[in-house]
């Protein structure tokens, strides 16, 4: 998740990978189903997207869940926040895939509501320092060569979209809020920049153990 670069800012090896036209029309048009997967279709930036990670090619496909504490929580001795003190921020399903035969590191993310799976969510425009209403989202992608700080490569939040919530097991521990590590989620989402840019994206992955972080607090009010 790169929030501190602007979205017209690409990468050496991204703008290498960026000589394709644009797409002919998507090939992904709903959620492909529970195995672990990944599939992108649309363009962006004149960058075409045509990616199909399944099988064992779907290894790498990954999962983060980001929670803050809410403002003025302090942790404790150990590092660690009482969970009932923290709210959730954002997921992110990320994959290694390939643009143009360069390996390139690709993330998307939706933020502030960790729905329940049958529930869809309308992205609107990112501001930061404002909350997002229930039954909204903001939906942002990251490109970066594997390996290299998400700073070193390209971040855009999308204008409008979709979030559809498909899979999202497990259960929140005993505060109601955190879930632990090796829930499963599995999400389709088609997001706009504008009538030449657009991503759909189904995707299917357990989920690493949450990640409580400070950072969001001066972005995402909860």
């Amino acid at each position: 998740m790169n929030f501190r670069t602007t979205c017209n800012i690409l990468s050496p090896f991204i703008l290498l990978a960026g000589c394709g036209g644009g797409s002919s029309g998507p090939s992904v048009t709903k959620w492909q189903g529970d195995s672990t997967h990944m599939a992108i279709s649309g363009s962006f930036q004149t960058q075409a997207f045509e990616v199909d990670l399944k099988g064992a090619t779907a290894s790498g496909v990954y999962c983060n869940r980001f929670y803050a504490p809410l403002p003025g929580t302090a942790p404790d001795a150990a590092g660690k926040y009482d969970t009932s003190k923290v709210y959730f921020v954002m997921k992110e399903l990320g994959a290694v895939i390939d643009l143009d035969g360069t390996p390139t590191e690709f993330t998307i993310s939706y933020w502030r509501h960790d729905v329940d799976a049958g529930t869809k969510l309308t992205v609107v425009p990112r501001t930061f320092g404002t909350s997002i209403p229930a039954g909204q989202t903001w939906s942002d992608i990251n490109l970066f060569m594997p390996g290299t700080d998400v700073l070193s490569g390209l971040e855009s939040a999308a204008s409008s979209g979709t979030v559809s919530m498909e899979l999202n097991t497990g259960a929140t521990d005993q505060n109601g809020i955190l879930k632990p590590s090796g829930v499963r989620t599995g999400e389709y989402i088609s997001v706009v920049w504008g009538p030449h840019d657009f991503l759909n994206i189904s995707a299917t992955s357990d989920c690493g153990p949450p990640i409580v972080v400070t950072w969001p607090q001066s972005r995402l009010s909860p």
